[in-house]
């Protein structure tokens, strides 16, 4: 019997707060650019969640392309799925609640 998988592609959502000195005469959308270039360093960072952005069920060579593609060209199809591949036993979910605080 042919394997299945369950192929996910989510986006995950971070607040970052910078603090940048402004100069005399500077403004806050004359530094604006340094964060857009990744120059500045973050202050804090707050994690506000994952977002399912597409799912769909594929077979193993869907699983090996995307891994390939993204950095284990050099792996065996078994390698990628005994150490990519995720497992669960099939079980009734826990409820997944949220403080709000995370």
């Amino acid at each position: 019997m042919t394997k299945k998988y369950a192929i996910v592609e989510t986006i995950q959502s971070f607040k970052h707060t910078y603090a940048i000195e402004l100069k005399d005469g500077q403004t806050v959308d004359d530094v604006l650019e340094h964060v857009r270039r990744e120059e500045a360093e973050e202050l804090t960072q707050q994690w506000l969640g994952e977002t399912v952005i597409g799912m769909r069920e594929g077979k193993l060579k869907d699983v090996t392309k995307i891994a390939r593609d993204y950095m284990f060209s050099s792996w065996t199809d078994e390698q990628i799925d005994e150490r990519l591949v995720n497992r669960y036993e099939n079980r009734e979910s826990e409820p997944i609640v949220h403080s709000g605080t995370d």
